[in-house]
Order: C-alpha cells, then sequence, then structure tokens
C-alpha cells in the first residue's frame, strides 16, 4: 500500500458539522471533518474527529492519517502507535512504516527507524518486481504467434 492521498474535502467545517449531525455514525463524515480541519491547521480538533472515525471503522487508513496529525502535533510517541497499529492491520502498509521510521526517529530510536525504513524499502522492492512480472507475464500473453 503506497502513501494515501487525500482528495482535500471543502474547508467548510460547518457544513461537515452539520452533515455529522444529521448522521453521527458515519466515519467518512467524521474522517472529512478531520481533513476540512487540518486544512485549517486545527491540528488537535483534527485529531479528536479522526478519533471518533476510528471509533466507528478502525481500518488503517484512518490509523495512518490519525498518526500523521499526532506527528504533525509534535506528538512521535502517539504517531508511533497509530501506524502500529495500521501495520498490524495490514503488515505491507509501506507508508505507515515509512511514517512510523519518521516517528521513531523523532523520538531519537535509530534502531527501530533503521528497521522500519529496511522493511519499507524492501516491501517496494518485492511490490515494484512483483509489478513487473505482471507486466513481463501479460505482454506475453499479448505477443501473436508468428506462423509460417
Amino acid at each position: 500500500m503506497s502513501e494515501i492521498q487525500e482528495a482535500a474535502p471543502p474547508v467548510d467545517v460547518d457544513a461537515w458539522t452539520q452533515a455529522i449531525a444529521r448522521n453521527p455514525r458515519n466515519a467518512s463524515l467524521w474522517r472529512a471533518r478531520g481533513l476540512a480541519l487540518v486544512a485549517l491547521g486545527a491540528f488537535d480538533q483534527a485529531a479528536r474527529a479522526f478519533a471518533e472515525a476510528l471509533r466507528l471503522d478502525p481500518s488503517p487508513s484512518l490509523r495512518y492519517l490519525r498518526g500523521k496529525e499526532y506527528l504533525r502535533m509534535g506528538e512521535p510517541g502517539m504517531a508511533v502507535a497509530e501506524f502500529t497499529n495500521a501495520v498490524a492491520i495490514e503488515p505491507y502498509f509501506v507508508a505507515a512504516l515509512e511514517r512510523r521510521a519518521e516517528a521513531f526517529r523523532d523520538l531519537n530510536d535509530l534502531v527501530r527507524a533503521a528497521i522500519d525504513d529496511r522493511e519499507a524499502l524492501r516491501l517496494r522492492v518485492m511490490t515494484r518486481n512483483r509489478i513487473a512480472a505482471e507486466a513481463a507475464q501479460q505482454e506475453s500473453r499479448e505477443v501473436p504467434l508468428k506462423t509460417a
């Protein structure tokens, strides 16, 4: 899994708040509200919105987003916990490993940072090799056989 690229929701936090009032059990609305708050620089409020989204839907992508916000807030220990939870759910989540390495560096735990960097690199190479093998296999199926 690569870096999650979230489409930025409209930054109208009030609109998200109103939507949540109508449907408070919708994790996607809470996540969108969190992303809108990030765009406004309200990281503490964003972390709370992501926490509610996680309560409703404990997916690895939400844990990853919450970990990123903890990094932005200067809370690398909390970020490590979220990235660890994301990787526990999705072991091939390369971006979570890379961000956890960043958080470990912030905590001056260079050994664990190096372990995560190495695993992330291994997974990236493995993914590239798998994609290249699949492309070669597909190409070999598409080459017409020449007959005399």
